[in-house]
């Protein structure tokens, strides 16, 4: 990002894909669900929060500079919560634009929807001519090869020239975590508080103020209702330091949404309190703990006259497999799942493919999709377990039928086959258009394949051209590949 010293406040901001913007009621939820859709989905976001530039004197400038190099808006907001000045002119802006939007509740937030949300966004980018290029987003699985195997890179390296077979490791680092709820409302000033709203606070401050601990969890809930941090805090903080874990998150989450908002937030202390929950057992946060020191990062705290205090949390998979094993043995289907792709990659540990497909089982049998479908690879490969197509086919389907479109395309390569004894190109077609129809790079082709070849599916050249041209926007070399044949050989007209 380069600042354009002619102007004092304009950056020049390259163009993304989506620019996401919420109501200010649950930034670390928000922060999280961006990080999915980039890292699982491969869109390029803005997301203010994260991405307004350093010494920018006006937020509603830099928003519109954002909203103005994007394509599509998301607005994804919490019931009941107060909408803050920085989205009400996002929203006014990206309306005066007449800008594609799409709105989402975050209480409707899971896998399925968010599989639903990247179909749309596919849709709705790839529509408007975006010349949007991830040549970084991969779907294969290659820089997992040096790590499989000489077996295992054969067989991969068959699969790949196949060219049917997406073998990845579905890694649950980015997947979003079960936040604790914030409670913070993003508004200017201290909202008017009803008779019964006084009588609840006087109530629940005698109770305080004669130590029950209870009374100070609620009493912080009140205060932040109506804007008065500083008094909330206090009472969160009165609590928590008697090791009251519902306090501690909510005083954690009050730190860090009120982070360089109202003059009020640090992400450092956020960060402090959320670690304290993880000490003390809380399996979110030590998930959430977990990620940090597997990727490393860089946290902000509280910034006076442009000064700005940062925490550096260096990487560390040692670390990070501690603390996932600690929420894994706990039962968090999450934790158990990265943890195994952890040991599957050799990451701050020998490679033991075993020991990633018990944590896989684990988690599978919990009904994670991200475990299933890695489990349904161990045993493709013979990882861990012994290789097995049928406890392949049945781990990918279960998966698949959660919407997981990686193993919608890992099905279909074995009906394609007929791994499990069970041959069926038509099945095989039906699995890799769900993927592709949620947006994945390899169903994309494959489907184009399936159609010019007339393969589980009569032979159209206007499908197959259709197909390829969607994975030729994001770069796939194969697609372009077979969209040139089909101009050469005169199939389909050419243009160029």
């Amino acid at each position: 990002m380069h600042i354009d010293t002619t102007q004092t406040n304009k950056y020049i901001l390259q163009p993304r894909d989506i620019f996401i913007c919420h109501n200010g009621a649950n930034t670390p939820m928000v922060d999280a669900i961006v990080r999915y859709i980039e890292g699982t989905y491969g869109w390029k976001c803005w997301f203010v929060e994260r991405d307004l530039p350093p010494g920018h004197s006006s937020h509603i400038e830099a928003i519109a500079e954002m909203i103005d190099n994007s394509t599509v808006f998301i607005l994804l907001s919490s019931s009941g919560a107060a909408t803050s000045q920085d989205a009400q002119a996002a929203v006014s802006h990206a309306m005066a634009t007449e800008m594609k939007r799409i709105e989402l509740k975050m209480e409707d937030v899971n896998g399925h929807t968010l599989n639903t949300l990247n179909q749309r966004l596919h849709e709705l980018i790839v529509k408007k001519g975006t010349s949007y290029k991830d040549s970084e987003y991969v779907d294969d699985g290659y820089g997992a090869v040096s790590k499989m195997g000489i077996k295992a890179f054969v067989f991969l390296l068959i699969a790949v020239i196949g060219g049917f077979f997406a073998i990845r490791t579905f890694d649950t680092m980015t997947e979003i975590p079960n936040q604790p709820q914030v409670i913070v409302h993003e508004s200017n000033n201290a909202e008017p508080r009803p008779a019964e709203s006084e009588q609840a606070l006087q109530q629940a401050l005698e109770l305080a103020e004669a130590g029950d601990i209870h009374a100070m969890y609620e009493l912080g809930h009140l205060l932040s209702n109506t804007s008065d941090y500083e008094e909330a805090a206090y009472w969160f903080r009165k609590a928590a330091e008697e090791e009251h874990i519902r306090s501690i998150l909510a005083l954690g989450s009050l730190y860090w949404n009120g982070a360089n908002r109202h003059n009020f937030g640090d992400r450092i202390e956020a960060y402090h309190w959320f670690y304290k929950a993880a000490e003390l057992g809380h399996i979110d946060m030590q998930r959430w703990v977990a990620g940090f020191y597997r990727s490393g990062a860089t946290i902000e705290g509280v910034m006076h006259e442009g000064d700005v205090r940062t925490l550096e949390i260096p990487q560390s998979y040692e670390a990070a497999i501690y603390w996932y094993r600690r929420a894994a043995e706990q039962g968090h289907s999450g934790a158990q799942t990265s943890l195994g792709v952890m040991y599957i990659m050799g990451e701050g540990t020998a490679v033991n493919p075993e020991k990633a497909a018990y944590w896989y089982r684990q988690a599978a049998m919990q009904g994670h999709a991200g475990a299933q479908g890695n489990l349904g690879i161990s045993y493709a490969l013979g990882q861990g377990v012994q290789q097995c197509y049928n406890q392949a086919a049945y781990w990918f389907r279960r998966s698949a039928e959660l919407g997981n479109a990686p193993a919608q395309v890992n099905l279909a390569w074995i009906y394609e086959h007929g791994l499990d004894g069970h041959f069926s190109l038509e099945e095989s077609f039906y699995w890799n258009h769900r993927a592709a129809s949620l947006g994945h790079l390899t169903a994309l082709s494959n489907v184009g394949l399936m159609y010019m070849q007339g393969r589980g599916i009569s032979q159209c050249y206007e499908q197959a051209e259709y197909w390829f041209k969607q994975a030729e926007a994001r770069n796939c070399e194969r697609a372009i590949r077979y969209l040139a044949l089909m101009h050469e050989t005169e199939v389909i007209a050419s243009e160029y």
